[in-house]
């Protein structure tokens, strides 16, 4: 049991590594959707510290 949980949570590690990447290459590649991510990021941390 314990080689099975090991085995799909290397899987699990994997398909978040490969879908982080593409998510780097594209804020990297494309400078208008990195700017556009990262102002979106920084408004919703703006809005969730004036709530309290």
């Amino acid at each position: 049991m314990k080689l099975t949980f090991e085995h799909k949570v290397k899987d699990h590690f994997q398909d978040m590594a490969a879908s982080n990447f593409g998510l780097y290459k594209r804020v990297t590649d494309d400078r208008a959707f990195g700017k556009a991510l990262l102002e979106f990021l920084f408004e919703g941390l703006w809005r969730g510290r004036e709530r309290g």
